[in-house]
Order: C-alpha cells, then sequence, then structure tokens
C-alpha cells in the first residue's frame, strides 16, 4: 500500500520524494524487488534497505509513514517523535499512543491505499511551519509519556503491586 500510494502521489506531484527504509520478507522478493527497483529509476523512491542510522535518515526527512498492520509500541514512531518529526501511521494499538491525532500526526485505515494517499495529501496541505510545530509538538507527546524515568516508575508500580 505504501509503494502504491508512494507511486500515485508521485504521479500528482513529482516533486515528492519517498524513501523506503526497511527489507521486505525473503518470501515476497519476487513482488516487491522489482517494483522497488523501477520506482527507484522513475526517481520517486529511494530504497535503503537495512540500516543503523535511523535517526540520520529521519532528521533528512520531512514527514514518517508507517504502514504497519501490527506493532507492539512502535520505535519508529517515537524514534520519529524524538526526531521532530510529525507521522502518519496506521490505526492500529502500538501506533496509535505515540501521537496525538491531529497535533502531531494523523492515523489512516490499514492496508488502504487510498487511506495513506489521503493522509499524505492531508499533512501536505499543511505550511512547512506547521508541519514543523506538529513535529515539535510530538516531541513533547512522547517526552511526557514515554521517557525512560516514567516507563521505569510505572514498572516498578506494576512489580509493587504482584509482591
Amino acid at each position: 500500500e505504501y509503494l502504491e500510494a508512494a507511486r500515485i502521489l508521485h504521479e500528482k506531484n513529482p516533486k515528492l520524494m519517498f524513501w523506503l527504509v526497511g527489507e521486505y520478507e525473503e518470501e515476497t522478493r519476487d513482488v516487491y524487488e522489482p517494483l522497488i527497483s523501477d520506482m527507484v529509476k522513475k526517481g520517486c523512491l529511494r530504497y535503503f534497505g537495512h540500516i543503523d542510522n535511523v535517526n540520520e535518515v529521519m532528521a533528512q526527512s520531512h514527514i514518517i509513514v508507517h504502514p504497519s498492520y501490527h506493532e507492539g509500541l512502535s520505535n519508529v514512531l517515537l524514534e520519529a517523535a524524538a526526531c521532530g518529526r510529525p507521522v502518519l501511521a496506521g490505526k492500529i494499538n502500538g501506533c496509535i499512543e505515540t501521537f496525538d491525532e491531529g497535533n502531531s500526526g494523523y492515523a489512516f485505515d490499514i492496508k488502504d491505499t487510498d487511506a495513506i494517499v489521503k493522509a499524505v495529501e492531508k499533512i501536505m496541505t499543511l505550511s512547512e511551519g506547521q508541519r514543523a510545530q506538529m513535529g515539535a509538538y510530538g516531541r513533547k507527546w512522547v517526552e511526557d509519556r514515554f521517557d525512560r524515568n516514567i516507563i521505569i516508575e510505572e514498572y516498578k508500580k506494576e512489580l509493587k503491586k504482584i509482591r
């Protein structure tokens, strides 16, 4: 869905460039490898594969799109917030807890290309300054809820309950 949304959006606005970080499953190589190669050749997509320098890539990104079908707690979205980037993510547990709808990002229905397209179009109607404000709000949101010390204290409370 992300790749199809990127193709559609790039056709509408050739200035939009999409990045793809991470690997695909080996059993889907025959499907994704030619598609990704074609999109790279057309200038629509930059494919990174597996990287260890996520913060460097996010620092160069304007928006983080995370079209996951299932998550624990999404590190990608927490990292995006830490980098001050607004997010677009699937409406699933593990993602929606990491941002404040409308203030630091937007959620979209999973497995729905059109929903991703609409979410990207929606955030692209905002000015660069408004998107920067969303990113700053998202960083504060995550700091206030997911700071390591807050999490440790919550674990301690839970552990005391079971003693």
